[in-house]
């Protein structure tokens, strides 16, 4: 039998910035394709609504992603609005990350 005296060191701040990086790397691919899809969903060519879909990056310390919308009546179209001329919901934002649910958990290798 033979005796080994090999330490190994690991470098564990170093390898969390690896791994930090390799989420915030493939949370921004869902996110904009959550943007991309949320735009694509909307049946005007152009305007305030298409035009304020943006994937950007997360304020919090930890980062992330997040896909916004500025418009100010983003609300009212994805949730619907009673008032002198209701309209039913027209819901964009959210599908959008519904149909990219499995894309993300593929590409971060969750089950």
């Amino acid at each position: 039998m033979v005796k080994s005296d090999a330490v190994v060191k690991f470098d564990f701040e170093k390898l969390d910035q690896l791994v930090a990086e390799h989420i915030n790397d493939n949370a921004e691919k869902i996110a904009k394709q959550v943007g991309r899809d949320a735009m694509a969903s909307i049946n005007v060519k152009r305007g305030d609504l298409k035009k304020g879909i943006k994937a950007r990056r997360s304020k919090f310390d930890d980062g992330g992603w997040i896909v916004i919308s500025t418009a100010p009546h983003s609300w009212l179209v994805e949730h619907g609005h009673g008032g002198p001329k209701p309209a039913p919901p027209h819901a964009f934002l959210r599908p959008a990350l519904d149909n990219n649910i499995q894309a993300a958990r593929d590409l971060f290798g969750v089950r």
